[in-house]
């Protein structure tokens, strides 16, 4: 039988904040659910603590502070990272022995004091989904992502040259690509069968911390 898909523990938390964690990963082994982790959750290595911003070089950093300081505002982070504390306890080598004790291990290290899922999977329904999106996309994928870079502009190549830097043009085609995959997602879900639809209506277990929305989803917590 094939394995089954952990999911990303920030999904299982708020599944409408983070649903991008579930368009294109498929996670198998608890070792790419903390690589995951590393790329899309940690904090970044260097920043400036008060306004975010952030750096590749420490001197970069020191020369920010040195001459930005009366202009620095404190802004704090947009949404939850993880802090460079957890991290390390992130690559320390779990003692559980399924890929279950170690998924949920993972869990207590980023939401101390949450309740845990019911489930660190994502439910057979939602793995066939996997499987028919990815199908979808294959077939869709190229035409909906080229529509998508027409109308963000990007269809002449000297025309970005001359208008922006090269960094800036990588960068806004990086956003058009990165709607354009919501756009194929969410065109997915309105035109796959109802039949597919197994999940929906179910309720949300509700993993939200206190002082904190309980997530809208009803595929969250309804791994096996």
């Amino acid at each position: 039988p094939a394995r089954k898909v952990l999911a990303c523990p920030f999904w299982k938390l708020e599944p409408a904040k983070y649903r991008q964690c579930l368009k294109l990963e498929c996670f198998r082994e608890v070792n790419r659910v903390k690589q995951h982790l590393t790329r899309k959750h940690a904090e970044p290595k260097i920043y400036c603590d008060m306004c975010k911003l952030t750096f590749e070089h420490e001197p970069a950093k020191i020369c920010h502070l040195q001459q930005d300081r009366a202009t620095c505002v404190y802004k704090p982070w947009t949404e939850q990272l993880i802090t460079r504390s957890q991290q390390g306890e992130l690559h320390k080598k779990s003692k559980a022995d399924t890929e279950r004790d170690k998924w949920f291990d993972i869990w207590d290290i980023l939401f101390p004091g949450a309740p845990r899922p019911s489930s660190p999977f994502i439910d057979e329904s939602m793995s066939d989904d996997f499987r028919r999106f990815r199908e979808y996309a294959g077939r869709r994928g190229r035409t909906v992502l080229l529509e998508r870079l027409r109308a963000a502009g990007f269809t002449h190549q000297q025309d970005e040259g001359a208008l922006f830097s090269e960094d800036a043009v990588e960068s806004y085609r990086l956003e058009a690509v990165e709607r354009a995959l919501d756009f194929i997602m969410d065109d997915f879900l309105v035109n796959r069968p109802s039949s597919e639809s197994s999940t929906g209506g179910r309720e949300s277990s509700g993993l939200g911390r206190p002082g904190r929305a309980t997530p809208t989803s009803s595929f969250a917590d309804s791994g096996i």
